[in-house]
């Protein structure tokens, strides 16, 4: 019976017309002091078209520290534990593309909080591109607010 519940919660929450992120049991972007923006994974991600600047710029003005790689890296174990590795993925094909959003902890590895849009459009447009991108901005910005106590106004 849990597993069925927790199917129709996700056939739910994908039905949403508003992105909704999905976080690990007691989550907070409250305990988390900076950000690494990933670098694709593969060859065929490379195409982030600038998402991944603008989601650095917008997380950096609610209080997260952006580092690069090599800062990572020389991160003592207290700084790592308080560091969030974000991945963005870019996906599509014909008129549908997915923008995907995760953050994974610094020190484990372990996916703390992912969100996910499916947006219709020419993935090689800007105007839809940002468009999908935009939803996904606008929910985890309030989330990083409201979990740092700070106001948030969508622009």
């Amino acid at each position: 019976m849990t597993r069925l519940a927790a199917l129709a919660l996700l056939l739910l929450a994908a039905c949403s017309s508003t992105p909704q992120l999905t976080t690990s049991s007691g989550f907070s972007f409250a305990s988390y002091d900076a950000v690494v923006i990933a670098k694709p994974a593969t060859a065929t991600d490379a195409t982030l078209f600038g998402l991944d600047v603008d989601m650095a710029n917008a997380l950096g003005q609610y209080g997260l520290k952006v580092l690069g790689d090599r800062e990572l890296e020389g991160l003592k174990d207290d700084a790592r534990a308080r560091t969030l590795v974000v991945r963005l993925a870019l996906k599509g094909s014909g008129e549908v593309h997915v923008v995907t959003i995760s953050f994974d902890s610094a020190a484990s590895g372990r996916t703390e909080a992912t969100i996910t849009t499916e947006a219709e459009g020419n993935l090689f447009d800007a105007e839809s591109r940002r468009e999908a991108f935009e939803e996904l901005r606008h929910a985890v910005l309030s989330r990083v607010a409201r979990d740092k106590g700070l106001p948030y106004e969508r622009d």
